[in-house]
């Protein structure tokens, strides 16, 4: 819940609720909805590089005091609080909600169970900033979405387009909880596009990597080698390097079509085991030790599920068409080592 101000308070008595500054020629209000999470950093940073006015919301006063030093608004709020969701959107006045609200653990869930904070959020959250974006005229609604709506298993040499039913085939039970909690959330947002309601736009974004989306965690793990690989794993996973994956919402929020969904991944997919190999290379880390599948299995069984049994690749040609992105690295086997050094790490 939003809380009050003492005497000299923010905007409408709200503690947390600082303005954005005025926006420059050109650009839009925004609110980003998850504004200091991984993907809500680089966002809040690329679009203010654009010229846009962003105002961030977020859960705790060191992440609004990050928003700020990032030189956007902030406001502190629980997206299950319909009353003070309603007055950040208000009092905002946003032309573009960007949603990219999760509660996911880094460097990424081990367990179905995991996902249960996600999942409500998807759904409960997520349809309270729609339901007040469109209550209060917002015209645009960028929302996040994630590679597990298509399911899991062997899906195929050819990469899933976004015209495809889905879930594609019939995906493991233990995923299903979140595959619907993810299906929820898009249909809601496309459906208010297809009534004229507000420009929805969903993206569908692959496996993140880079600052901020846990491969520092992985690093260092690597580097105790707490993090093995899979002997004779199959399976291969759709990646994107976090700034990429930014750069796609910022070019929603600028070019997307209305009633659009775009998968946001990197050309290649690639398997889990020769991600972490990569990784451990361009970090100078020990190579990761081999285990038998059954043994990850025991330890991280939703991600066994969705990376070492799972063949799934996304195209891309939506969004390089559309939006006119283009990821920077054709696969995390070319993105790693940038990356890496980038995290200040020997490359």
């Amino acid at each position: 819940m939003l809380c009050r101000s003492g005497a000299g308070g923010a905007p409408g008595g709200l503690l947390g609720f600082d303005r954005a500054p005025p926006r420059p020629e050109g650009g839009v209000k925004v609110l980003v909805a998850g504004a200091a999470g991984a993907l809500g950093s680089p966002v809040v940073r690329q679009l203010l590089r654009n010229g846009h006015q962003v105002t961030g919301t977020t859960r705790s006063m060191d992440r609004r005091a990050f928003l700020q030093h990032l030189g956007a608004g902030a406001v502190i709020v629980d997206v299950f609080d319909v009353p003070a969701l309603e007055r950040v959107v208000a009092e905002a006045a946003p032309e573009v909600i960007v949603d990219l609200l999760t509660a996911l653990p880094k460097p990424g869930p081990l367990r179905a169970r995991e996902l249960e904070a996600t999942n409500r959020i998807r759904t409960e959250g997520s349809g309270n900033l729609l339901a007040a974006a469109l209550a209060h005229g917002v015209k645009r609604y960028v929302a996040e979405s994630f590679l597990l709506i298509y399911g899991t298993g062997r899906l195929g040499s050819e990469p899933l387009t976004e015209d495809l039913e889905v879930p594609v085939g019939q995906p493991a039970a233990a995923t299903l909880p979140a595959i619907e909690a993810i299906a929820t959330k898009e249909k809601s947002v496309l459906a208010a596009a297809r009534a004229g309601r507000i420009e929805g736009i969903v993206l569908r974004f692959a496996g993140f990597y880079g600052p901020g989306a846990g491969t520092e965690e992985l690093i260092a793990q690597l580097r105790k080698r707490r993090v093995p690989v899979a002997a004779g794993a199959t399976g291969v996973t759709p990646w994107v390097q976090i700034e990429d994956a930014a750069a796609a919402v910022v070019a929603a929020v600028e070019r997307g079509r209305s009633g659009s969904i775009y998968n946001v991944a990197e050309d290649d997919s690639l398997a889990l085991g020769d991600f972490l190999r990569s990784l451990a290379k361009a970090a100078r880390a020990p190579a990761p030790l081999t285990v038998p599948p059954f043994l990850v299995g025991l330890i991280a069984p939703y991600l066994k599920t969705i990376m070492l049994d799972s063949e799934i690749r996304l195209s891309n040609a939506r969004a390089k068409s559309e939006l006119g992105w283009t990821p920077r690295y054709r696969s995390p086997l070319e993105g790693l080592p940038p990356t890496v050094a980038e995290l200040g790490h020997p490359a």
